[in-house]
């Protein structure tokens, strides 16, 4: 746009402007259409007959397949659990996942699947192609996954309330049985607890002392309740941990980390390459406190960076992390402030209950902290650079602990007016003279 003003180019009308960027939308739309259905026809060339099928209402029934496959079960039952399973199937037949689509983003696939999905079948049908195709293509592409998800959902239902509950009122009662002896047994263990912890006290008195957490306690009152691990290499021998020699008493399974190396290398790399997400993994590997052997040999592969972190967190004689921590946990909650006041409306809390509409206020709650930061970072660059220039002495330590997360000149409250203004060779406002008599606060509230 400068360009085109310096050198006096006539400028396209707004309809103009807003005419080509639709066509060139439509354009897009049209080669996203034809990739989708060109790779459903490569892969099986019968393949959109069989989808558009689906649109077809069966003779007795009162709709279509393809709004019997889209509707989720409502029961949870074990007849409901079974259609669920039988649904995963039908879906499935489709083989989808044959269809090489790694050129089109996931996000426009996500977009074609939630239009489809909102459209009655009649319209679907009445579409032409290949955008009927391509909407069928990414709606069964959803389904599939959709499809397993419910299952297994419903199925963690069944299990808690059909199964595990069953199993708990029978734990229950047994436990009740068993309360005097409990008892007895409790009272006996709090006495050795406190011999124990009487003789580590002694012990570690001058280490504790030294060793302070982020939030003032004790090193060992910090460590007491945490596992310290020691990885020994096969045929290694290692030498004396010192102070901490008691505490490492458990040792991390490297023969389980280099069993399973070359499958935790292609999780990373997947991970990378967003071909799965985290959840998924977290979900597959947490499996109700039973993870498979790859996710433990994840978590023996964790131990180690955890007692890396302990052990800088208790070191007594540097104490860079620990204030690196505390550093950052105050940035994390002067941010966390600003977004509090910033969210403001509703008492700050999101009340949509979909997850798009969660997103989306989430999502504009963070473009406008960072504007906020971006705001006032250049501010306070200004205002240093002016105080410099006035003669004034500005140390750099000081300089490195301003922070943009400060907020206390904003106002959120009042009416929002929004310009389409852009200051002239990024010139900005003039900045407050601190001599200057302080506004009232009516003034103050209009002038922000």
């Amino acid at each position: 746009m400068g360009w085109l003003r310096r050198h006096r180019v006539l400028l396209p009308g707004v309809s103009v402007l807003a005419r080509q960027v639709s066509e060139v939308r439509k354009v897009a739309e049209k080669r996203l259409h034809a990739t989708v259905a060109g790779a459903a026809r490569r892969a099986d060339p019968a393949l959109p007959g069989e989808l558009v099928a689906t649109l077809k209402t069966p003779e007795g029934a009162r709709f279509s397949e393809l709004e019997r496959l889209r509707r989720p079960p409502t029961r949870t039952t074990g007849t409901a659990f079974a259609r669920a399973l039988e649904r995963v199937d039908e879906v499935g037949a489709y083989r989808l996942g044959r269809l090489r689509l790694s050129q089109i983003p996931p996000n426009r696939m996500a977009a074609l699947a939630r239009y489809a999905l909102g459209s009655k079948a009649p319209l679907l049908e009445r579409a032409a192609e290949p955008k009927r195709t391509a909407m069928l293509t990414a709606v069964m592409r959803h389904l599939e996954a959709k499809a397993i998800d419910e299952a297994l959902n419903l199925f963690q239902v069944l299990m808690a309330t059909r199964l595990l509950n069953t199993a708990r009122r029978k734990t229950e009662k047994e436990r009740l049985s068993t309360l005097p002896q409990l008892e007895k047994a409790s009272r006996v263990l709090a006495r050795a607890a406190k011999v124990l912890f009487g003789e580590l006290s002694s012990t570690h008195t001058t280490y504790a002392s030294r060793s302070t957490d982020p939030c003032g306690r004790s090193g060992l009152a910090y460590t007491a309740l945490r596992r310290f691990w020691r990885a020994t290499m096969p045929a290694v021998e290692t030498g004396h941990y010192g102070a901490v020699e008691d505490l490492a008493r458990n040792r991390v399974n490297l023969n389980q980390v280099i069993t399973h190396w070359p499958d935790m290398l292609k999780v990373v790399g997947s991970l990378v390459t967003n071909q799965v997400r985290a959840y998924d993994l977290l979900r597959m590997f947490g499996r109700e406190g039973r993870p498979p052997p790859l996710g433990a040999a994840f978590a023996e592969y964790g131990r180690i960076a955890k007692t890396e972190h302990l052990l800088r967190v208790v070191d007594p004689v540097d104490d860079t992390y620990r204030r690196q921590m505390n550093r950052q946990l105050t940035v994390q909650e002067s941010r966390h402030k600003l977004a509090r006041d910033v969210c403001h409306g509703r008492r700050g809390t999101i009340h949509q209950p979909y997850r798009d509409g969660m997103e989306g206020r989430l999502g504009a709650l963070g473009l406008v902290l960072n504007a906020i930061v971006l705001w006032t970072t250049r501010y306070i660059d200004a205002a240093v650079a002016q105080l410099r220039a006035e003669g004034h002495e500005i140390r750099d330590e000081d300089v490195a602990r301003l922070s943009p997360l400060k907020h206390k000149n904003l106002n959120v409250l009042g009416r929002y007016s929004f310009t389409a203004s852009v200051p002239a060779a990024g010139a900005l406002r003039p900045l407050r003279d601190p001599d200057a008599p302080e506004l009232d606060e009516d003034e103050s509230v209009g002038s922000e």
